[in-house]
């Protein structure tokens, strides 16, 4: 007989088998643990351009007129691979502060230059990669294209043609400031053939061939430049007869005239350059020019003819003024102008009271005279652009005919330097304000805007007005 702990053993096994098999209540371990999910962290956070109806985006340039909008969105990329469309809860950041606003991923350009765009969220860090946008070029108004106009096909060696650059959003007026402004630079081909004024667009045959002619706008719109390609001939001998150069002529009147060619040329007719809405009837050896009755100014006539090689060529033009018995009476704006500060500009312009004179006869007449009553305190150039002199009043004097307009004129200067919106503080809408005409160069000695007085208008003024008004320009 087995006794003692032994067997105690044994009966305290076997209970405790018996129990297992009867179902216990504890539950047997389990030999793995669960493993917790890994965070979702943010990875990247990355700022694109939408495009619309109205701003078809280039993503090589990106131009955005003030006060118009381009469409931005936000996408914030994650470590499990998702990513999600952040741009009406994204903090937006711009460079110059004051550049642009937004709002639910709507950008408006605000001011003149040009503009960083970068976006921000909690979940970013910034150990989260982001990406903005740069190169956005914010200005008053762009260039669309670029396009050269030629009076004809060729011009004969010896001669010359003026090669005009249009420009599809400017006004004529405006585009004459921009060609004498030295905007456009023209260059050729072949210069020993067809040598071309580079400011100018004067093109002068040198010898008989082909030339391609090219005209480029300032690089920084973006702009492709435009190219046409001229035949060089020689000189021909076609001639107006009938007519003298600057002959006055009268609106709605018809004219007609002689055309003489050399031998071995055929086809001669007469074209009128500029468009002006003159029509023109070519017979034979003669043409008749019928004016339209609401232009004034000068007419281009050309005469061409086609000669043994089957090339247009031109002959010598005759310009005529059209000229009305008495000027259309007009009306100028602004009627008064009041400058804050020295250097400060505006334009004047002139409109016909009669709507059937188009505005720009008015400029093309070459009769009317912008002169100041007294040029040291606000002076006028020929194109109407008024500027501030020195502190103090004069009269901005228009004559066109008979007819004489006064514009008073008041130059102040502001109690505080670099105070440019005169209202007694200085703040960031001084800074914002020169910012704006930063890299330009001073209109006149004292222009308040050039702040240390070196004729430029740059960073270094934006430094001294940062001096003066410390915080407040922040």
């Amino acid at each position: 007989m087995i006794r003692g702990p032994f067997l105690t053993t044994v009966l305290s096994a076997a209970i405790a088998a018996a129990l297992t098999g009867c179902g216990s209540s504890s539950p047997p371990s389990s030999s793995t643990s669960a493993t917790p999910s890994s965070p979702r962290i943010a990875t990247s956070l990355v700022v694109s351009f939408l495009p619309d109806d109205v701003n078809p985006v280039n993503t090589s340039k990106v131009r955005c007129l003030i006060g118009k909008v381009l469409l931005l969105k936000a996408t914030e990329s994650f470590s499990d691979g998702s990513s999600s469309d952040v741009t009406t809860s994204a903090g937006w950041e711009f460079t110059p502060a004051a550049s642009a606003t937004v709002s639910s991923g709507t950008l408006t350009c605000v001011q003149v230059g040009s503009i960083t765009v970068n976006a921000s969220t909690q979940e970013c860090s910034t150990s989260c990669a982001k990406t903005g946008l740069t190169g956005i070029t914010a200005a008053s108004a762009f260039p669309v294209s670029l396009a050269i106009q030629t009076p004809a096909p060729s011009l004969g060696v010896g001669t010359t043609m003026q090669l005009t650059a249009l420009e599809t959003q400017l006004t004529h007026r405006a585009h004459q400031r921009l060609m004498q402004q030295n905007s456009v630079s023209w260059s050729s081909s072949v210069p020993n053939i067809g040598a071309i004024n580079p400011t100018s667009g004067v093109l002068t045959g040198i010898a008989t061939g082909f030339v391609n002619v090219t005209a480029s706008f300032d690089v920084a719109y973006g702009v492709p430049p435009a190219s046409v390609t001229v035949s060089v001939a020689p000189a021909p001998l076609i001639t107006i007869t009938g007519i003298s150069q600057g002959q006055v002529v009268r609106p709605g009147s018809s004219i007609t005239v002689g055309l003489v060619i050399p031998a071995g040329y055929t086809s001669p007719n007469l074209i009128n350059p500029v468009s002006n809405g003159a029509t023109i009837q070519s017979n034979p050896l003669s043409a008749t020019i019928q004016i339209p009755t609401n232009f004034i100014g000068p007419l281009f006539l050309l005469p061409i003819a086609v000669d043994a090689n089957a090339r247009t060529v031109t002959g010598s033009d005759i310009t005529v003024d059209v000229q009305p018995e008495v000027f259309p009476t007009f009306a100028v704006s602004p009627s008064a102008i009041s400058f804050k500060y020295i250097g400060e500009q505006v334009y004047v312009s002139l409109k016909p009271v009669d709507s059937k004179y188009n505005p720009t006869s008015l400029y093309l007449s070459g009769k009317i005279q912008f002169t100041s009553s007294s040029p040291a305190i606000a002076k006028i150039d020929q194109e109407g652009l008024v500027t501030g002199v020195a502190v103090g009043k004069a009269n901005i004097v228009v004559t066109a005919g008979v007819q004489t307009v006064q514009i008073p004129v008041s130059v102040a200067s502001p109690s505080l330097r670099g105070d440019l919106d005169s209202n007694g503080i200085l703040n960031y809408n001084d800074y914002a304000l020169l910012d704006q005409y930063n890299s330009l160069p001073a209109t006149t000695p004292g222009d308040a805007r050039d702040l240390n007085q070196d004729g430029q208008i740059d960073d270094s003024d934006l430094l001294v007005l940062k001096g003066l008004c410390g915080n407040a320009c922040n």
